[in-house]
């Protein structure tokens, strides 16, 4: 989760991972994330066409959906 908005790995590239926003079929959705292998945001758009999940934080800090 990143902004209140939840990503999925998409694929790996030379120095990280391109993660898609986890609405970005149903909702056609460009916004991304590049994280290097380190951690650090290379590249992103948050420009998201949808408004976020509401979620809960639970006590282990997991998070469910509301």
């Amino acid at each position: 989760m990143f902004r209140d908005y939840t990503y999925c790995r998409h694929y790996a590239v030379r120095n990280g991972i391109r993660w898609k926003c986890s609405r970005q079929s149903s909702k056609n959705c460009s916004a991304f994330l590049l994280i290097s292998d380190n951690g650090d945001i290379l590249k992103k758009n948050e420009v998201h066409s949808h408004e976020p999940f509401q979620y809960y934080c639970n006590s282990d800090g997991s998070y469910m959906r509301i």
